[in-house]
């Protein structure tokens, strides 16, 4: 699994552990703000709620034994956006009195209280709303109550906090995004694939050439591949960024393919040229440059081409262009392309050892060669990883970008040889 892929689901996971935190909390104050207990008597000043009691009309009861009989009728107002549940009302009477008659409650009088518990359909007082009780009371005097007071709870739902439909939100657009994310990847990665096939068809298509130039002869048999190596180890070292280094590789993989307009006789000759045969090889750089004239797709591949033979100090062939004026991608192909020279075989001469390739680097530089590039040459030299000899499958499984996983292979598939 990729980093961008663990960060997502590691992503995802806080987000969800989050949401879970978010409505746990809702819950549990949903629950706390339901289950506490809230009391309200005549002299609670709030705006919540508030209740009031009073005598509407009274009569003599003197047959009953009593001076008076008293209607009461009292309210309960819930000022709250929230309803009001389960409540029970206390009234502290005198102890003389008897409970004559009552409604929209169940009433109990004893020991001087009465108490009063809602029925079926009051239960609830709705938000903004109110209740109104009532009862007759007998009794020797006119001011009977003592005390009035209700307990209750209030009753709220999770639908009824903002913050509910604020993580419902959330959730939805959390859902929607990730729901997007997933097809957007699974389109990315067809078009990835579909890419990667299209750039393996064109990597494979920049080594065959590569491999038809250097088919022209056989002492010389793997070295555009070795000088594309070198000159994108060079790049790298440089800081170029990866799709320059990728770039340069292709470009040394074809900077000689003007050789194939160069006679076999010359290529392969064992002895020193003539002045003729040297005039003729001198001329693929400018037979490669104009034949990868019109390839704009990759920039600097006709440079690389064209320049790769340049000399630092201009005496190089063909233009005698010198310095920066050579393009960057020819000055570090001129470096890898005569390192590989000195370092193979050829048909006049054996390979160089180390020591001596190393010295013709310095001596060369500021010459022959850009005195910034030699030293990443040198470095390469001394860390190892050069020269090299290929395994044939190396360059498709190593070298090359964006190859499958499947097909991939270790480093160590390049024996390194520094004798």
């Amino acid at each position: 699994m990729c980093w961008h892929n663990k960060k997502w689901i590691y992503t995802n996971l806080i987000i969800i552990f989050l949401f879970i935190v978010g409505f746990i909390g809702i819950e549990a104050y949903v629950y706390n703000y339901n289950e506490n207990v809230y009391v309200c008597n005549l002299e609670s000043k709030t705006k919540d709620y508030s209740i009031t009691i009073e005598s509407s009309k009274n009569w003599n009861e003197s047959a009953h034994g009593y001076n008076y009989g008293i209607q009461y009728d009292a309210f309960i107002y819930n000022n709250m956006n929230t309803d009001i549940r389960d409540w029970v009302a206390y009234i502290n009477v005198p102890d003389d009195c008897i409970l004559d008659s009552y409604w929209n409650g169940e009433f109990v009088l004893e020991d001087g209280i009465i108490t009063i518990k809602p029925v079926v359909y009051n239960k609830v007082i709705e938000a903004n709303g109110k209740r109104d009780i009532g009862f007759v009371l007998h009794s020797n005097l006119l001011d009977n109550i003592e005390n009035f007071e209700i307990h209750f709870y209030r009753l709220i739902s999770r639908e009824k906090i903002i913050f509910f439909w604020v993580l419902v939100f959330l959730g939805v657009l959390y859902i929607f995004i990730n729901i997007v994310i997933i097809i957007f990847n699974l389109k990315t990665k067809k078009i990835k694939e579909q890419k990667e096939e299209y750039v393996n068809i064109v990597n494979e298509s920049f080594l065959t050439f590569a491999n038809m130039i250097d088919a022209k002869d056989p002492y010389t048999k793997g070295h555009s591949q070795r000088v594309a190596i070198y000159a994108k180890e060079i790049a790298r070292r440089m800081g170029l960024d990866e799709e320059e280094q990728q770039h340069l590789f292709y470009v040394a993989l074809l900077h000689d393919i003007g050789k194939i307009g160069t006679a076999d006789a010359i290529l392969k000759k064992n002895g020193k040229l003539t002045t003729d045969e040297r005039e003729e090889i001198e001329q693929h750089v400018k037979i490669g440059g104009d034949i990868l004239k019109d390839f704009s797709a990759i920039e600097g591949i006709e440079a690389g081409a064209r320049y790769h033979h340049e000399r630092y100090d201009g005496q190089g062939y063909t233009t005698h262009i010198k310095g920066k004026e050579i393009p960057l991608f020819a000055r570090i192909i001129c470096v890898a392309d005569s390192f590989d020279a000195m370092t193979s075989v050829r048909c006049y001469r054996p390979k160089l050892s180390i020591e001596t390739v190393i010295e013709e680097l310095k001596k060369c530089s500021g010459t022959q060669f850009d005195p910034d590039i030699v030293p990443y040459m040198i470095e390469m030299i001394e860390d190892g990883v050069a020269p090299i000899e290929i395994d044939k499958d190396y360059l498709y499984s190593q070298l090359v970008i964006k190859r499958k996983k499947s097909r991939h292979k270790s480093y160590e598939n390049v024996s390194i040889n520094t004798q």
